[in-house]
């Protein structure tokens, strides 16, 4: 017996009961023992290894198994699904004879007791002996399939017959031979007789397929041992004949947009394709990172200097067949490209202060085939649209696929700038070199200049207010007081000081803010006074100070620098008519002086932030700051 034939027997089939009534139990375990006997003499026990099958007949749930359960070899001991009052039936056999018990379940059921006093019935055991799995064939090539056929039962086989059965993928690449039959009649055979017979088959198309022989007599009453099927399988039906390659030429001068270029081909075969290489120069390039199908386009993307090269496709199918395309010539011969990218423009110093003169730098590629030649432009604000230039135009040469880093100086006012860079100008002509993309040789990159300057120092001895210049104060007592900064020349009413963002009569101001920023030229600042000192509209902190005796109650104030230990308020001097702050007015910023408390800088006694143009404040005004110390 084959393998494959003990794989059948091994085979167990498990069906779940359907219940007949909405009241039927479900099944349950059962347990069914006994013993196995040659005769009706309970001291003839089979051997053990007895081939045996119990079967619930309602539910088709069945369990195979050999005897040997325990010290004694005829005995054999089970658990099947079922309900009490289930049909169910024990059956044993060997060689010979086999014997069937049939009872009803009811309950854990022992002493059901096989007894081997039947003849058994002609079975047939089917054994393929050519070819073996995984053979494999050529193309058309025609093969025989011979089986040997033995009756293993004890009876003689009548009317016996062979059927062959193929299946495969796809359809008929395994296909019976002209003239061949699926079925073999066999006669007669005899108790453990064999015969033989041979069908005759061929490749028909390329693929894989298997091959079932099973083999029945007309005298067959049942099947024990499930023989009566053989199979092969894993018949490989192959070709010799090599892949056909059409490559799109690409030969002669090529003037392509950069030096990335596509070999664009397709395949035909029997078989299926196994890979295909792209050679230059008879050098090996790339092969396909995907499956090549046959019959869809495929390329492979390649980058090539600009030279003379010679270039040719290359496909193996699964069958190791090989083929190549035609040799083709091709010249490479791609212009410059200049490219400039937000990303590769940068400024050298941090934090960006007005009248620290910054270094620019810029990082131009050239992603074409040819060295190029070109001048390079820096611009504050868009070219086009009166963009400042900065500094002079500049000379480069940039090899190709290659880059250069060029830089350039510059000092600005605090605020907003877009830095333009332009490369090979003018653009709005396309420039003086022929490019591959003459839309990629202009970049900005949005900056921002701080609007604020934090002073900090002493008021108990020298003060400091850096970096404009070192004021010295007489010694005093600096508890309770207050430091404030305004413009320089302006008549500061210090009893007229409101908190800013109020009215004279104590309502809110409108826009205050705003007209504030307005009329510091900060309003697209991105850290003007309206962003830093409110949220959504509402002013986010506020303080109480005491102005020369008169208490401010709710100052707007922020941070001066990275705590609260100080803190920068903003009033505006409320003689200058208006009783509403309307930009017109002065303002004065202020800071209340705590006596050497740590700061972002060290420990002193005042930091205060002020924005950098409240020194032109208003167009008459003296370009400077004053620094005042209430004394108390």
């Amino acid at each position: 017996m084959s393998g494959r034939q003990r794989g059948w027997i091994a085979a167990v089939f498990i069906a779940l009961l359907l219940a007949v009534t909405a009241q039927a139990p479900p099944p349950s375990p059962h347990g069914v023992s006994g013993f196995v006997y040659h005769t009706e003499s309970e001291l003839d026990q089979v051997p053990a290894g007895t081939p045996f099958l119990v079967r619930d007949i309602d539910n088709n749930d069945q369990i195979a198994g050999t005897t040997g359960a325990g010290p004694f070899p005829g005995r054999y001991s089970v658990s099947i699904g079922g309900t009490d009052g289930d049909n169910a039936t024990t059956t044993a056999w060997n060689v010979s004879s086999f014997g069937r018990r049939h009872f009803v379940l009811q309950g854990d059921m022992d002493n059901q007791n096989v007894y081997l006093n039947q003849s058994r019935p002609s079975e047939m055991n089917v054994t393929i002996l050519l070819p073996g799995n995984h053979h494999r064939v050529n193309y058309s090539e025609y093969f025989n399939v011979s089986v040997r056929i033995q009756n293993i039962g004890n009876e003689l086989g009548t009317s016996c017959q062979a059927v062959i059965m193929l299946n495969n993928t796809p359809a008929l690449a395994v296909a019976l031979a002209v003239g061949e039959t699926a079925t073999h009649s066999l006669g007669s055979i005899g108790i453990q007789a064999v015969a033989f017979t041979n069908f005759t088959v061929n490749g028909s198309r390329i693929g894989n397929g298997n091959i079932t022989v099973n083999s029945s007599c007309s005298s067959d009453v049942e099947y024990f041992d499930n023989t009566y099927v053989d199979a092969i399988l894993n018949i490989t039906v192959e070709d010799l004949i090599p892949p056909n390659i059409n490559a799109t030429p690409l030969n002669g001068t090529v003037e392509a947009a950069n030096n990335t270029l596509f070999f664009r081909y397709n395949v035909s075969d029997h078989s299926e394709i196994q890979n295909c290489s792209l050679f230059i120069n008879d050098a090996f390039k790339q092969s396909n990172s995907t499956a090549v199908k046959r019959g869809p386009e495929y390329n492979f993307s390649v980058f090539l200097l600009n030279a003379n090269y010679t270039w040719y496709i290359q496909c193996y199918d699964i069958l190791n067949n090989s083929n190549i395309s035609g040799n083709f010539s091709l010249d490479v011969a791609v212009p410059p490209d200049f490219l400039v990218q937000t990303k590769d423009i940068a400024i050298q110093q941090s934090p960006l202060i007005e009248n620290i003169l910054l270094q620019l730098n810029v990082t131009i590629y050239n992603t074409g085939g040819a060295d190029g030649n070109a001048t390079l432009q820096f611009f504050d604000g868009n070219p086009d649209v009166n963009g400042t230039q900065i500094g002079a135009n500049q000379s480069i040469n940039i090899s190709h696929h290659s880059n250069l880093s060029l830089s350039t100086y510059w000092s600005a006012l605090p605020g907003p700038h877009e830095l333009y860079v332009v490369v090979d100008p003018p653009i709005a002509t396309g420039g003086n070199v022929p490019e591959v993309n003459e839309n990629n040789n202009v970049a900005s990159r949005n900056i921002t200049l701080v609007g604020w300057q934090v002073y900090f120092g002493n008021v108990s001895g020298v003060i400091v207010l850096d970096p404009i210049s070192n004021l010295s104060f007489g010694r005093w007592s600096a508890e309770a007081s207050n430091l404030f900064v305004a413009e320089s020349g302006r008549d500061i009413q210090w009893t007229s000081l409101e908190v800013f963002g109020r009215r004279t009569d104590g309502g809110n101001g409108a826009n205050d803010f705003d007209e504030l920023d307005g009329r510091l030229n900060m309003s697209a600042f991105n850290d003007s006074v309206n962003l830093s000192y409110t949220s959504g509209g509402a002013i986010e902190a506020l303080k109480n100070f005491t102005v020369f005796w008169q208490f401010k109650q709710n100052v707007p104030v922020i941070n001066s620098t990275n705590s609260s230990a100080f803190r920068t308020g903003i009033l505006w001097d409320s003689s200058d008519s208006s009783p509403e702050f309307d930009g017109s007015q002065d303002v004065v910023f202020v800071t209340a002086v705590n006596e050497n408390v740590p700061g972002r800088y060290g420990s002193y006694d005042f930091e205060i932030q002020v924005p950098v143009l409240l020194r032109r404040y208003l167009p008459s005004g003296a370009n400077t700051l004053s620094f005042y110390i209430e004394m108390v």
